[in-house]
């Protein structure tokens, strides 16, 4: 089992991976939502959460949840609600991704 810290700390990981050098981003920490589970991560760009300048937001940038028993990384998405990812999640990995 692994510590909210420790979720936070691989998420950051895991951005920093998929975001490149180029790119840097924040988590929200008033954002984050602690479930029975794991946790959901939210992020975006520090340049935008000072100026609010629209040019300065990340795209496509999902939330991720971390997995509080194995430490597992998984991407949500953007095309639908985040509840519509929270309960593939929770049927497991038989489910179809979108």
């Amino acid at each position: 089992m692994i510590s909210r810290i420790q979720a936070q700390a691989l998420a950051e990981s895991h951005i920093s991976q998929i975001a490149g050098r180029e790119t840097s981003f924040a988590i929200l920490d008033a954002r984050t939502v602690d479930f029975p589970f794991g946790w959901i991560f939210f992020y975006q760009s520090p340049r935008y959460l000072e100026t609010r300048e629209p040019s300065e937001v990340l795209a496509g940038n999902a939330p991720l949840i971390v997995d509080r028993l194995t430490g597992k990384i998984t991407e949500t998405g953007t095309a639908y609600p985040l509840e519509y990812y929270l309960s593939r999640y929770e049927v497991g990995p038989g489910a179809d991704s979108a």
